[in-house]
């Protein structure tokens, strides 16, 4: 129901400290980006206690934090046909050539797997496809996405067969900007716990991941975290 936007310096200086109202309902916030000045774009989702479910819709306001006002931009209907009640978390946006834009993130419906989504919006915010890559009836988590060199994306993610397991392995998707998929690889470091951090492309187009993982030494679990180039055959 309420937002809080937190502004602060290169020094860790608060410069404003905002809270305002999106609705008169719950939503969860799944990602922001900066529209310049002192406006804030925020997608959301949320659930609707009428029919105790989440609402199959992302939104998309602005709000100028200085006042503060909300501008409702877009409400961008999600096809229930991949599920009902959908939720969406970690959300990242990314400009693309023709000044649309590509929503990356993760797409949950009530039967309770996880698939990743990309959502391909017009300069109005509006649909222009969607594409939802399951792994089965696994959980299927985004993390992050980094562009390359030629120009298309690298998604990354931890896969759970289970859920509540503790056992998982990390998943890298390379896609284009039209959603095709260029190759899909999933593996582990350690024997049991394996998480993705963070990816990003160095200057000779090499992946570089961030990663937290597990292994059993001497009759007990040890963790671990490592930086490591990635090749992909």
């Amino acid at each position: 129901k309420y937002c809080k936007i937190i502004k602060v310096d290169d020094e860790g200086k608060v410069l404003y400290n905002r809270e305002f109202e999106l609705d008169d309902r719950y939503y969860g916030i799944n990602g922001i980006r900066y529209e310049g000045g002192d406006k804030v774009g925020i997608f959301y989702s949320g659930w609707n206690e009428k029919i105790d479910s989440w609402y199959s819709n992302l939104f998309y306001d602005v709000v100028d934090v200085e006042k503060p006002i909300v501008k409702k931009v877009a409400k961008m209907f999600i096809d229930k046909r991949l599920g009902n009640g959908l939720s969406f978390g970690g959300i990242e946006i990314k400009k693309v050539d023709d000044n649309g834009e590509l929503i990356f993130g993760n797409i949950s419906p009530e039967e309770g797997y996880d698939g990743i989504v990309i959502l391909k919006l017009d300069n109005e915010y509006k649909e222009k496809w969607m594409k939802v890559y399951w792994n089965g009836k696994n959980f299927c988590y985004f993390n992050g996405v980094v562009k390359d060199r030629e120009g298309n994306y690298v998604i990354y993610g931890d896969i759970n067969y289970k859920i509540w397991s503790l056992s998982n392995e990390i998943i890298l998707m390379k896609v284009d900007s039209g959603g095709g998929v260029k190759y899909m690889q999933i593996f582990g470091i350690g024997n049991e716990w394996n998480e993705i951090r963070g990816l990003e492309v160095n200057d000779k187009g090499e992946l570089i991941g961030l990663f937290k993982w597990s292994t059993e030494e001497d009759g007990e679990y040890k963790r671990y975290i490592s930086i490591g180039k990635i090749t992909v055959e």
